[in-house]
């Protein structure tokens, strides 16, 4: 088949706030799923979101119930306009970048990465230098995708770091 691979977006550990964002959904399935994964010899991966819930809880309960992950991405809520959620305030991104530390601290071994964060905070380069810094960047991950957005992530990063792209 080739699989290699399953992520399983936990997000939030509480049982109210995932029920909250995601109804119909089950909490239980999903980490279930990570470890059937696991237990079949696949990497396994989540997604962490800061403003939902409470995160650093919900690393620590992955901690004790998955602590194999080996991709874990952080990413930061922020409200879409026309979703129930439209008016609940963003989440910060310097608070997203103690979390990837904490992650770090916490998995050792997992590739970590932020979520992208470009419609939040517009130039993503500053918060690249920060997300290695604490621990991340082994990985990119998390590309949004917005209708009619064109956004050159490779371009940005050649301006800002003054990167080639060896082929």
């Amino acid at each position: 088949m080739g699989v290699r691979t399953i992520f399983s977006a936990v997000e939030t550990t509480s049982p109210r706030e995932f029920e909250e964002a995601k109804p119909g959904d089950s909490l239980s399935e999903r980490i279930g799923l990570l470890h059937d994964a696991h237990d079949v010899g696949l990497r396994t991966g989540t997604v962490i979101m800061n403003g939902l819930g409470n995160p650093v809880k919900t690393l620590m309960d992955l901690r004790r119930e998955a602590p194999w992950l080996d991709y874990i991405y952080i990413s930061t809520f922020s409200p879409v306009p026309g979703t129930p959620w439209e008016g609940r305030a963003p989440a910060s991104v310097d608070d997203s970048m103690d979390l990837v530390a904490l992650t770090r601290l916490m998995f050792p071994c997992a590739h970590i990465a932020l979520a992208d964060v470009l419609p939040e905070v517009g130039d993503t380069s500053r918060y690249l230098i920060h997300e290695l810094a604490a621990g991340a960047g082994n990985t990119f991950s998390g590309l949004l995708v917005y209708k009619d957005a064109s956004l050159n992530y490779v371009d940005e990063l050649r301006r800002a770091w003054q990167w080639q792209i060896l082929k």
